[in-house]
């Protein structure tokens, strides 16, 4: 939908963009060929399910409609405050949570015998969950910067939505909150 490499870049890099500069064979062919087809189906899953979480189904819906069909500058509003440009990088909350599901994804392929984890070469296997915690981390203030545009323009969105108050839509919302490595 509106999510591209640009998105992926920097603290959000993911491999499995980056074609390697000879020819892919074995089982680093197979795990390329299946990461970029695992790409396409996260990135067209979870950017509608964050899109979702971040405004609601009603109005996340009407947003998708609103920027794909109509030329109603609040939908543009909108997406420039959820999909920011700055030269040939891309910066959204939406990324974020993209990058968070295909992280944590990336621990293990499946296979017709078992589930199977990588094995780099002349490297040593580093725990990504400090990555996965600053992604999604980053991500909450992001979201609560969206939600505050909205809320200071409820005239234009509201009725967007089946909620005649902002804080009513507001707490039907999902939350997202900070995160850490104890869970807590």
């Amino acid at each position: 939908m509106f999510l591209n490499d640009t998105y992926f870049q920097g603290e959000l890099s993911l491999p499995i963009l980056k074609r390697s500069a000879g020819p892919l064979i074995g089982v680093e062919r197979a795990v390329h060929a299946s990461g970029e087809k695992n790409l396409e189906y996260f990135v067209t899953k979870y950017e509608t399910k964050a899109l979702r979480d971040i405004l609601g189904p009603t109005l996340a819906m009407n947003f998708i409609r609103g920027i794909n069909r109509t030329s109603n500058p609040i939908w543009k509003d909108l997406f420039n405050q959820i999909f920011q440009e700055d030269c040939d990088c891309g910066f959204s909350p939406v990324a974020n949570y993209v990058y968070y599901f295909v992280k944590r994804d990336m621990r293990s392929h499946s296979t017709t015998v078992a589930e199977v984890a990588s094995s780099p070469d002349n490297a040593a296997r580093a725990s990504e969950a400090q990555k996965l915690i600053k992604a999604w981390n980053d991500m909450c203030p992001q979201i609560h910067d969206i939600r505050r545009f909205i809320c200071e323009n409820w005239d234009e969105y509201g009725k967007y939505t089946p909620y005649k108050c902002r804080h009513t839509w507001y707490s039907h919302c999902m939350e997202f909150e900070p995160i850490n490595v104890f869970n807590i």
